[in-house]
């Protein structure tokens, strides 16, 4: 009998399966009153093996062909509770049957270094359905066209006929424009595609389309297709490079980034309408990738024919991961040579939880550590010590262990629900936008890092750290009084 599902749960603080001790339940979206039930099998993984209104996908062959012949899956909500309490409730959506293990697609979010970025806290696509650019989508311009000065405002670029059309100029010199991203993504372990839906792939038409993820002007990754070309180029330091292909619509009519994160490369990745993405080329990763500036653009750099060049399907979103993540419970009991972060969040505007707001701290070595609150706002964060501090003196005396301190980057990210959930959506959870945490009660003053000059102490080894909101005395203001909560506010 085909099961409709099997899905593998993940500790996000050890890595490790979670294979037992979970109640996970699925439902029809739209019918919450027809409940299955999942259980694990031998290998950890938890198996639906009925559920409603799929009772003949349970005969089927499960080949090729069934697959191919399947409508649209259904929309099912699933629910993670732990029965062990280790770890915080969730729902996630899905759409059912599931070829092979479900896997679970990170939501992406602004990584601009601004304390207010916009409000963009999800996977970033556009089907360019509307009259005009949304605003918080994009803007026109251009950021790496091939040769500066060449921005052409009067070049005509609108979403028309279900795509973006961009009409080139037919006079001489340089001209080009586009839709440039508003904000900035995060690229690590993610992927960019769109769909090249018209293009002049033949010589002599020399109009350019151009598909540019970029940190500045002088590093990007880049699709350009030109003369029957299709290159795939970077620029590093500003010194450009590239491979070319000849150009063909059925091999070519999609064009993907994405970053490999095991061997830390960005992948140039092209497929057809009705065909799998086939590697084109791979290079080291040697930019910052987690502020990146997408560039839908097209133009000429000589005297040729205008001509429309159009582009659809753009989805930015994280590679797939086979297994759901699992955050912590306020109440878990830390591990042996685990670090452990306490801090209860607390909505100031609204004198509230800051219910299932998400807590992130950067350690030394880079590592990126998250946490969710849960309803009363509370939060525990653990992750692994990092390495300990040695001291570059080959004469001074070693620290030990037990007096290691360590600093930490923090940062939360909140948007209050409307209606409060009894159990939070994961993806909605962690596509919040970036929300302000407060060292002090009159919010003057951003807690960003750790230890700071307002009662904030280090991390230490073997110590829980508690991070509170700091009330000032103004008798003595050298003497801040710990808050029982860390203020934070929405963006």
């Amino acid at each position: 009998m085909l099961a409709p599902l099997g899905v593998r749960f993940r500790d996000a603080v050890t890595g490790a399966l979670v294979e037992s001790g979970l109640r996970v339940t699925v439902y029809p979206t739209a019918n919450p009153s027809r409940v299955s039930q999942a259980l694990p099998n031998r290998s950890g993984t938890y198996v639906v093996h009925r559920a409603a209104g799929l009772h003949q996908v349970t005969r089927g062959a499960g080949d090729d062909n069934f697959w191919r012949s399947l409508p649209p899956g259904q929309q099912f909500t699933a629910e993670v509770f732990d029965e062990r309490g280790d770890y915080l409730p969730l729902t996630f959506q899905l759409r059912l049957p599931v070829r092979g293990l479900f896997t679970w697609i990170w939501p992406l979010y602004d990584s601009t270094a601004t304390p207010q970025p916009a409000e963009v806290g999800k996977s970033f696509g556009d089907d360019f359905d509307n009259p005009a650019p949304s605003p918080e989508r994009w803007k026109k311009g251009t950021l790496s066209t091939p040769l500066p000065g060449s921005m052409d405002d009067s070049m005509e670029v609108v979403e028309r006929n279900g795509r973006l059309e961009i009409v080139t100029k037919s006079t001489n010199g340089r001209h080009y424009y586009g839709y440039l991203s508003t904000v900035t993504w995060n690229m690590t372990n993610a992927r960019a595609a769109v769909k090249a839906a018209q293009v002049s792939p033949l010589a002599p038409n020399l109009a350019e389309a151009v598909f540019t993820i970029s940190a500045d002007i002088g590093n990007w990754y880049r699709f350009i297709s030109r003369a029957g070309k299709l290159a795939f180029q970077r620029r590093i330091g500003g010194v450009d490079d590239q491979t070319e292909v000849d150009y063909a619509v059925g091999q070519h009519l999609f064009w993907r980034f994405r970053h490999d994160r095991p061997r830390d490369e960005m992948v140039f990745e092209t497929r057809g309408e009705n065909t799998g993405w086939t590697r084109q080329r791979a290079v080291r990763r040697q930019i910052p990738i987690t502020a990146m500036t997408v560039e839908l653009g097209a133009g000429t750099r000589d005297n040729t024919a205008a001509q429309t060049i159009a582009f659809d399907d753009f989805l930015t979103e994280s590679n797939p991961i086979p297994s759901v993540p699992l955050f912590a419970s306020p109440t878990r009991a830390p591990q042996s040579g685990i670090a452990v972060v306490r801090t209860t969040l607390w909505n100031p505007l609204t004198n509230t939880p800051a219910s299932f707001a998400v807590f992130e701290a950067r350690v030394p070595g880079g590592q990126t550590v998250r946490a969710v609150a849960d309803r009363e706002g509370r939060v525990a964060l653990h992750f692994p010590y990092p390495e300990p501090v040695v001291l570059t003196d080959p004469q001074a005396k070693p620290i030990p262990l037990t007096n290691q301190e360590w600093s930490l980057d923090v940062r939360a990210y909140y948007k209050p629900p409307s209606p409060l959930p009894a159990v939070p959506d994961l993806a909605t959870t962690l596509a919040q936008p970036r929300a302000t945490l407060w060292s002090d009660e009159g919010r003057q003053l951003q807690l960003t890092r750790v230890p700071n000059l307002n009662g904030q102490g280090a991390l230490r080894y073997g110590q829980p750290l508690v991070l509170r909101t700091q009330r000032i005395n103004s008798n003595a203001p050298l003497e801040p009084t710990p808050l029982a909560v860390m203020f934070v506010t929405p963006a």
